[in-house]
Parts: C-alpha cells; sequence; structure tokens
C-alpha cells in the first residue's frame, strides 16, 4: 500500500516589501535641517505620503510596494528639493540624499529722501 500525503499552507507566502530612507542637508552648510515636510509619491498609483526629518535631518519611508516613486522636500525659507524617478524594489533598501537652498534675499529699495 502507498500512502501519499499533502502538505498544503494557508498561509500566503509573504508580499516582499521596499524602503527608502535619507538625509534633507541645506546649502552651503550642508548640515542636516530639521522638521522638513518630506513627501513620497507613486507615479503609477494615486498615493502619497508625508513625513518630517528628525534633528539630524534623516526621513524613512518603509513598507513600500515595488514601483516608481518621487520624493520631494519642502519647508519655509528654503528652496523645494525633489528627486525622481526612486525605484523601489523589494529587500534592497534605497537611500537618497536632497539638498535645498536657503531662499535668496528680495531687495528692498528704500524711497530717496530729497
Amino acid at each position: 500500500m502507498v500512502v501519499v500525503a499533502l502538505a498544503t499552507s494557508s498561509e500566503a507566502s509573504p508580499v516582499q516589501l521596499g524602503m527608502v530612507e535619507g538625509v534633507v542637508t541645506g546649502l552651503p552648510t550642508g548640515l542636516g535641517l530639521a522638521n522638513v515636510s518630506v513627501t513620497l509619491r507613486s507615479d503609477t498609483e494615486p498615493w502619497s505620503e508625508i513625513h518630517t526629518t528628525d534633528l539630524r535631518g534623516s526621513f524613512r519611508f518603509s513598507n513600500l510596494p515595488a514601483g516608481l516613486y518621487s520624493i520631494e522636500a519642502r519647508s519655509a525659507g528654503w528652496l523645494g528639493a525633489s528627486v525622481s524617478p526612486v525605484v523601489i524594489v523589494p529587500g534592497i533598501p534605497v537611500i537618497e540624499h536632497l539638498e535645498m537652498t536657503l531662499v535668496p534675499p528680495v531687495p528692498i529699495e528704500l524711497p530717496s529722501k530729497t
């Protein structure tokens, strides 16, 4: 007599997800900028997520499905910075560095005294 046992699993194989992390720095010093709003947008789906940089200017987005994304950094007094495309591949961390520049001062002309 031959007995055949088939093993079945009720659990689906886990979906592998990716992540992107990085630092937002300010020019000309190159120091990390705290409290910068960093937006990650999917280039193929109607999805976005916003994080704020920590005291060192670091940010991290995790549990991301594979795909193409864009990153944008914004903060008052600074020109925005962005990077695209950001390619997310499951299991492979992506590191991005965004550099922001101070908004140039606007010259103010005072009326002349005559």
